[in-house]
């Protein structure tokens, strides 16, 4: 009878243990989610590392626990954590994406294509789609494979033209490409899209320029500086610094609006006194 009750006192203390580390873990992974809603990247690392080691085989932990290191600047331990995730469960299109985004950070450019490159957008959740084309033409992009960037991001750009990292992207990829005009497009439709995104605004205005320039007839030149000039004058309203006003000045010299040129040229030269290339263009 004592050994009766002894296995069962032993059964019922392991069930007891096992439901209390099963709530610790629960408990753990709301603090973690809460934490990343608050971007307190530090506190959320150290809640999902708790995770992982009370649920070793829980994919998801890693998963979250990798997104977190690699908000806080993680990058080698959030792609192990994230390598952890896909080995666990590889079905997870979301786990592919965020150690393709890792990789790249990494500068691990061929490993982020050939992680991504097999998947199929078609066959994941439409959430994860857009998120896809970005890191996969980031990929394809810095692997020299521009046409297959900008094959996958036009084609998700029709089903959703709102995004403007899709966009973003995009002109990165036509840029490489060598197609001026098309990337000058997208950037300013990213511009457009998101107007706090001075990347995108600057990259209109360098593209729209480059187009101008090796446009062959006068009507394209005429129109790509005018639309770079009306890019810069909004990029260096909003945010006025040296560059964004030389910017502008250039494209609107192009553009052949003197007047308004002049004024930001006299801008840029308040800015830096001594710039050479500011007294040429004034001189135009």
């Amino acid at each position: 009878m004592k050994s009766v009750l002894s296995r069962a006192t032993s059964a019922s203390a392991a069930v007891l243990l096992l439901l209390a580390s099963a709530a610790t873990a629960h408990a753990e992974w709301n603090k973690g989610l809460e934490a990343y809603k608050k971007r307190d990247w530090a506190a959320a690392v150290k809640e999902f590392e708790e995770v992982t080691k009370t649920n070793p085989n829980y994919a998801g932990g890693y998963y979250m626990l990798g997104v977190s290191q690699r908000a806080a600047g993680q990058v080698s331990p959030a792609i192990a954590s994230l390598r952890k995730a896909v080995e666990l469960d590889g079905s997870q299109s979301s786990y592919k994406i965020a150690l393709g985004q890792a990789l790249l950070q990494a500068d691990q450019d061929q490993a982020a294509y050939d992680l991504l490159k097999p998947l199929n957008p078609s066959a994941m959740d439409a959430s994860h789609r857009s998120s896809y084309a970005v890191v996969f033409g980031q990929a394809a992009t810095k692997t020299n494979r521009p046409d297959e960037a900008v094959a996958i991001l036009s084609a998700q750009v029709r089903a959703d033209a709102k995004n403007g990292d899709l966009h973003q992207a995009l002109g990165v990829a036509y840029n490489a490409s060598g197609d001026d005009g098309k990337a000058y497009s997208a950037f300013a439709t990213a511009f457009e899209l998101d107007p706090k995104n001075q990347v995108s605004g600057s990259n209109a205005v360098r593209s729209g320029i480059l187009a101008a320039r090796r446009a062959s007839g006068e009507a394209d030149k005429a129109r790509y500086y005018t639309g770079a000039a009306q890019v810069a004058e909004r990029l260096a309203t909003s945010s006025p610094t040296f560059d964004h006003t030389l910017l502008a000045g250039e494209a609107l010299l192009g553009a052949k609006q003197y007047d308004k040129a002049q004024g930001w040229l006299e801008k840029a030269k308040a800015q830096q006194p001594n710039n050479a290339l500011v007294y040429l263009y004034l001189a135009q």
